[in-house]
């Protein structure tokens, strides 16, 4: 699951995955991928890979916190431009709000792919060792 409210993101985080071979649903507001989740025939993501800020609706951190206060216990990671702005308590107080990664936004087509590759071993590490779960 990507969701993140600039387009041109969007499109190069899809194509990329999909040249992976992933499935990727995409949405542009936290509260469309939740109304989503709330689907009773849903299949739980694999990963959310999310967007710090979205504006107007709930940010990056509120969508992690009600994701995990709805149990939902996929690998999450956050996704933003200003990384460089951030100290490490403050990605320490975002990582505790159910965020298991925080990374800057990537730009090139490799970091994308490094994105991918980070999302990959978020998920087969919780599947191997169910201690990892995020809270």
């Amino acid at each position: 699951m990507f969701v993140e409210d600039e387009p041109v993101y969007r499109r190069l985080f899809r194509d990329q995955a999909r040249r992976r071979g992933y499935q990727v649903d995409e949405f542009t507001f936290a509260e469309l991928a939740l109304q989503k989740l709330s689907q009773p025939t849903y299949r739980e993501p694999d990963v959310v890979i999310c967007g710090l800020y979205m504006p107007p609706g709930i940010d990056g951190r509120d969508f992690a916190r009600e994701l995990r206060l709805r149990g939902f216990t996929m690998p999450f990671i956050m996704s933003t431009p200003k990384i460089v702005d951030f100290f490490s308590s403050d990605i320490a107080e975002i990582e505790s709000d159910g965020v298991d990664l925080v990374t800057g936004r990537p730009d090139s087509e490799a970091e994308f792919n490094g994105l991918l590759e980070d999302a990959t071993r978020l998920v087969l590490a919780k599947r191997e060792n169910p201690i990892l779960q995020s809270p």
